[in-house]
């Protein structure tokens, strides 16, 4: 039986793959095609309005008749809007009409030269099927001369969005993207 740290590490290390596979996926060997490059769903280059970006982001999501519930983001891209200034140095708030905000780092910055990418979506249209459970071995004769013991964990699960409609994916995003659009 495993400890609950390890039994923990081990879900948040698998949590991390199925969000990367679900936003960047590649669809490459045995990996599912994430949203990124899904392409059904909208993509538009970022431009130096960073919430005018959102609220367009939004608009198409709700053209096609559903409601943006999340944005997603680079923590580098969430910092950027956070010191996000007024013309006055003020801090210029989040918009009451955005949706909630989550950072995560299974969005690069690294896209295209020092680009990222933010994604608006109604976040119940991309389903996630898991077509075994995942197995966790313990491979005791690897290590078994110095007391070490490796795990390998396998899962097989693809995503898929039922509606590229409910996403929208702005690119491009550069390191400075906010504060650029303050002024």
């Amino acid at each position: 039986m495993l400890g609950p740290t390890l039994q923990s590490s081990i879900a948040s290390a698998a949590a991390l793959a199925i969000d990367h596979a679900c936003l960047m996926g590649s669809g490459n060997g045995e990996e599912p095609r994430g949203l990124y490059y899904n392409s059904g769903v909208t993509q538009t280059a970022a431009t130096a309005d960073p919430w005018g970006n959102i609220s367009d982001s939004m608009y198409r999501v709700e053209d096609e008749n559903y409601t943006p519930d999340g944005v997603l983001l680079s923590p580098r891209s969430a910092n950027c809007l956070r010191k996000m200034e007024d013309a006055n140095y003020l801090p210029y708030p989040r918009p009451y009409w955005c949706p909630p905000m989550y950072s995560t780092k299974q969005i690069p910055d690294d896209l295209s030269t020092d680009k990222s990418a933010v994604f608006v979506g109604q976040w119940d249209r991309l389903w996630i099927g898991i077509r075994d459970t995942f197995r966790l071995e313990i491979l005791r004769e690897i290590k078994s001369q110095s007391g070490q013991l490796v795990l390998a964990g396998a899962m097989r699960a693809d995503v898929g969005a039922v509606r590229t409609g409910a996403f929208d994916i702005i690119k491009d995003v550069p390191s400075t993207w906010a504060r650029s659009g303050a002024e």
